[in-house]
């Protein structure tokens, strides 16, 4: 499957970062928040100045900080989503929080769109419970700062696919990291 379009929910230090990344390799990113202060005032700015960061480290150039911030778009509906092709979820590690969002994002989403949470102590299962996609459901733990660790564990719920599998890991690598795949488990592989 080819991924096009990236949606980022949560704007918090993984979303934020999850973000740069996505844009950074190229992807448009529906950047969501509740609060469409949030990602003007702080998520935003985060993410400018992250660049200009590596621009004075030789990282990256002006050119890469101008296309990187002109593939985010962000929004405080969650209804502009339904492009996605990709959604990374990076919300409060609150079951419910996750459950009542990702149940409202099945509705709205496309059949083929991948979801894929963040979360280091949620069962990837438990989450994919409220979806008619349990195949197309996969979690995928970054590492902070996102934007400079290398590793994403990826972790399969009882229903992914071996597709949804092979498409997250490709998307990982497209943002320049390293995949391992781990098991249904609290925490990370590497504690």
């Amino acid at each position: 499957m080819e991924i096009k379009t990236v949606g980022i929910l949560g704007s918090g230090q993984m979303g934020r970062g999850t973000a740069y990344v996505a844009a950074f390799a190229g992807y448009k990113v529906l950047f969501y928040n509740h609060r469409l202060s949030t990602l003007e005032e702080k998520a935003l700015p985060y993410i400018e100045k992250e660049l200009t960061k590596g621009i004075e480290r030789g990282k990256n150039t002006e050119e890469d900080k101008q296309r990187t911030l002109a593939n985010l778009h962000i929004t405080d509906k969650l209804e502009d989503l339904a492009e996605a092709d990709f959604i990374i979820e990076s919300l409060p590690e609150v079951l419910e929080i996750k459950q009542a969002t990702y149940a409202e994002l099945d509705k709205i989403c496309p059949e083929h769109t991948i979801f894929a949470s963040n979360t280091t102590s949620l069962s990837i299962t438990e989450l994919a419970s409220v979806t008619d996609r349990p195949d197309r459901f996969i979690g995928m733990h970054f590492f902070n700062p996102v934007h400079k660790m290398k590793l994403i564990e990826m972790v399969n719920g009882l229903e992914t696919s071996p597709e949804t599998t092979k498409t997250t890991k490709e998307l990982g690598i497209s943002f320049g990291k390293e995949v391992i795949t781990v098991k249904e488990s609290p925490g990370f592989v590497t504690s």
